[in-house]
């Protein structure tokens, strides 16, 4: 039992510390972006932000987590490993291609709902391709993830991390708000790389499925992955949309604030849960058939994880203005009462 607890600490400390340099490196640009254009830019980049994670997962349709399940379960057979993988990409790719084109369409009419005019609409429309960078960077994650290849993702996010926020603080420095989204989707272009040239490295190679194989891979995917869009996108949206009545009801600077004290909120946990998953579900999908196994795991990831949350939970709770001014500027302190009653939701 305590060997199980020693394995859960080991790998889920290994993406912990990866998670953090991650978030480390996404609050100092944060904070970089913010002392150079503001809460007002600072909500515009969370508005295109949070647009770009909405899309993301109609591009993925959950098949991003449903796939680190599928390709785990096969690994042991390179023939099933490579008509899957190659089953799983194609399928994310397609639909990303299709929701990028729906964005370039309708760039106007989501610039307007966004910030209530159409003079972001450019930049609307610049987040199209990055629609498909982000979804591409995502199923890359996931193969990384279903070989449990923790040396792999820990270099490829933290090297990510560190040449995306530079490139992005630079954009911004030079050109203040007025290439927020291209700032944004550089950031995506250097995950997508990174994690594709992990993947490159595995050396798997490429096997076409017939179409009844296909048929029956891609159904698995979607149907698994039906579940984890429905709570990822009802979350999404509702970020979305309550960033949009902070838009309208207030101005940008209130959205700015709103997101700096959500990122913090969520920024312990995130990483206790991130790490964990990253960890957990390659491992689960390998006993499956399992069901005492399973519970077991189950328990076990459970009680490690409210045992380690609870200790930046209370942390957060307790120095909440002076983080909030420490990663961002002292214009943020006015989030305090927020960030302590959304890490009380997260909980």
């Amino acid at each position: 039992m305590s060997n199980q607890y020693k394995t859960i600490a080991k790998s889920s400390g290994i993406i912990a510390i990866v998670q953090f340099f991650q978030m480390l490196f996404g609050l100092i640009r944060n904070k970089a972006i913010a002392l150079l254009i503001g809460t007002r830019g600072f909500g515009i980049w969370s508005l295109y932000q949070t647009f770009l994670e909405m899309m993301t997962s109609f591009s993925t349709l959950g098949m991003d987590q449903s796939g680190v399940r599928e390709i785990a379960k096969v690994t042991e057979d390179l023939s099933a490993v490579r008509k899957t993988i190659f089953t799983f990409r194609t399928a994310i790719l397609a639909i990303s291609v299709v929701n990028s084109i729906l964005v370039l369409i309708f760039a106007d009419s989501i610039s307007k709902l966004l910030f209530g005019t159409t003079h972001y609409s450019t930049g609307v429309s610049f987040l199209a391709l990055t629609i498909i960078l982000y979804a591409i960077a995502k199923s890359s994650y996931s193969i990384l993830n279903a070989f449990h290849e923790l040396k792999y993702i820990a270099r490829s996010q933290i090297l990510a991390a560190i040449i995306g926020s530079v490139i992005a603080v630079a954009i911004v420095y030079f050109t203040k708000d007025k290439f927020i989204a291209i700032a944004l989707s550089v950031v995506i272009l250097v995950l997508a790389a990174a994690n594709t040239w992990y993947v490159l490295k595995l050396n798997i190679g490429r096997e076409i499925p017939n179409l009844s194989e296909y048929k029956s891979i891609l159904k698995q995917l979607a149907y698994i992955g039906i579940g984890f869009t429905v709570a990822g996108l009802f979350s999404t949206v509702m970020t979305l949309l309550s960033r949009e009545y902070l838009n309208s009801h207030y101005q940008l600077d209130s959205v700015g604030i709103y997101q700096a004290s959500f990122t913090i909120a969520n920024i312990y946990v995130g990483i206790i849960l991130s790490a964990m998953g990253v960890d957990f579900m390659p491992r689960i999908s390998k006993i499956s058939y399992d069901n005492d196994g399973m519970n077991l795991m189950i328990n076990q990831q459970i009680e490690f994880g409210v045992v380690v949350s609870s200790i930046g939970i209370s942390i957060v709770i307790l120095l909440a203005p002076i983080i909030l001014t420490l990663l961002y500027t002292g214009e943020f302190v006015i989030g305090t009462t927020i960030i302590r009653w959304q890490i009380l939701g997260v909980t």
